[in-house]
C-alpha cells in the first residue's frame, strides 16, 4: 500500500489484493463456464481476459515481497501464561512504527493466505 512518499500500510494492502483477486476470480469463473458450455475442461490460465491474467501477474509476482514485508510487521508482545512467567506472542502493526492491533493480523493472515503462502507459521512464531 502507498504511493510515491507514502509508507506502505496493511489496510491498503489488503484492499487492493483483495480487489486483484476479484478481477482474477470474476475472468477465471467467465472462462471456466464457457468452457464447461463447449465441454472443453484445458488450463483456464490460457484463455483468461486480459484483465484477469494482468491481476495473476501481478499477485503472482508481488507474493513473495508481501510475505517479506509482512515478517518485518511483527511485534513481540509480553503475555502472562498464569503461572506468573512471562512468555511472548507475536502481534502485528499496521505500518512501521504504528500501531499493533487486531486488524494488522487479520490483515497479513488473510492476505497470506489467499496468496497460498504457506509460511504462514513464520507469520505467527
Amino acid at each position: 500500500g502507498g504511493g510515491p512518499g507514502q509508507m506502505p500500510h496493511c489496510a491498503p494492502t489488503y484492499a487492493a489484493v483483495l480487489a486483484l483477486c476479484i478481477i482474477y476470480g470474476a475472468g477465471a469463473e467467465r472462462t471456466t463456464k464457457a468452457r464447461e458450455e463447449e465441454g472443453n475442461n484445458a488450463d483456464v490460465d490460457v484463455d483468461l481476459p486480459l484483465s484477469a491474467r494482468a491481476a495473476l501477474r501481478l499477485l503472482r509476482s508481488k507474493r513473495e515481497d508481501l510475505l517479506t514485508w509482512y515478517l518485518t510487521l511483527r511485534a513481540p508482545l509480553p503475555k502472562l501464561d498464569g503461572s506468573g512467567i512471562e512468555t511472548t506472542m507475536t502481534g502485528f502493526r499496521m505500518h512501521h512504527d504504528g500501531e499493533i492491533d487486531v486488524r494488522a493480523a487479520y490483515t497479513a493472515l488473510a492476505v497470506t493466505n489467499l496468496l497460498d503462502l504457506t509460511p504462514c507459521k513464520d507469520l505467527t512464531e
